[in-house]
């Protein structure tokens, strides 16, 4: 309950977790975009999204997206924190919304070796974090109600997200440790 207690977030709800720049082409509107709409349209209130990697300020130009709705209460900006390898066993699932050129970014490492399943775009480099159906899921770059689907799908399956963690740690460990590289 480290998360839930660190930021106040009943423990009732699912975490949902981002961790990155906030550049646009991080597609951070995205996954802000799928909270807003799986919680003011879909009613989901047992979810709630954490985003870390913001600068002072820099989230105000997520608020459009969602202030002023039900989504507001369930939408966490944390800044750079150092406790984040706390803070991501505690999730259900990491999301990595990227609309333009990516690698292969280390947060999706972070997450996997925590056991946590991950729901990346499917565009070349970040489509190669995940294996789907093994240690996460895809989805179209851009589409946040396809987002929304997928962390519904590992949310509301908790054998599915066991399967997908389980497999995304073993992952990690067989290819990705420091020794193997």
């Amino acid at each position: 309950w480290y998360a839930h207690d660190t930021f106040n977030i009943p423990r009732e709800r699912k975490l949902v977790y981002y961790s990155g720049h906030m550049d646009h082409r991080k597609g951070v509107h995205i996954i802000v975009k799928s909270a807003a709409h799986l919680i003011n349209a879909l009613n989901r209130s047992d979810l709630h999204f954490l985003f870390f990697g913001n600068q002072q300020g820099q989230e105000s130009v997520f608020h459009p997206l969602y202030k002023g709705t039900k989504a507001e209460s369930h939408i966490t900006f944390g800044g750079y924190r150092h406790d984040l390898f706390k803070i991501i066993p505690c999730c259900h699932v990491g999301c990595l919304a990227t609309t333009g050129w990516d690698s292969f970014p280390m947060s999706t490492l972070e997450i996997t070796s925590s056991g946590v399943p991950l729901i990346v775009s499917d565009l070349l480099g970040v489509r190669e974090t995940v294996i789907p159906n093994e240690t996460g899921l895809r989805f179209t770059a851009g589409d946040f109600v396809m987002l929304a689907e997928r962390i519904m799908q590992i949310c509301d399956d908790n054998e599915l997200r066991m399967k997908l963690g389980q497999g995304a740690r073993k992952r990690v460990e067989n290819f990705f440790k420091r020794e193997t590289q």
